[in-house]
């Protein structure tokens, strides 16, 4: 699933929602080098905290997978929001949940893990 269509005009920051610290810390890592403001948690529930904290809009990158709350699980608080155009979404996930989550309005695109430098990078430039 690519759709990618969006075009967020902002300050440019990201929050990577990622269970496992090394994937989350390495697109901390090459999001910052794109000059992008950069934020990581370890889980759906630790994001949930840091979103008052943010700048905005912020585009999330997440997992779906994870333990305790997953990233559908998220995603669906999130929509519920008043704020909820603020985060707009790119899921990233090694399985095939990827293409459940075009149904949701608040997801731009979707990224297949392995996720390669270019790949996320062109993600990035096309959608924020």
């Amino acid at each position: 699933m690519e759709r990618f269509e969006a075009q967020i005009p902002s300050n440019r920051a990201v929050l990577v929602i990622d269970d496992d610290d090394d994937v989350r810390e390495s697109l901390v890592d090459v999001i910052q080098e794109t000059g992008r403001q950069a934020f990581g948690a370890g889980s759906a529930v630790a994001a949930l905290g840091l979103l008052e904290t943010l700048p905005r809009p912020c585009l999330i990158l997440l997992d779906i997978m994870m333990p305790g709350m997953n990233g559908f699980e998220f995603i669906e608080l999130i929509q519920q929001r008043p704020d909820a155009v603020d985060f707009p979404i790119l899921v990233i996930s090694a399985t095939s949940a990827v293409e459940r989550a075009k149904y949701y309005t608040a997801v731009l695109g979707a990224l297949r893990k392995p996720i390669g430098l270019h790949d996320l990078r062109a993600a990035l430039d096309r959608t924020y």
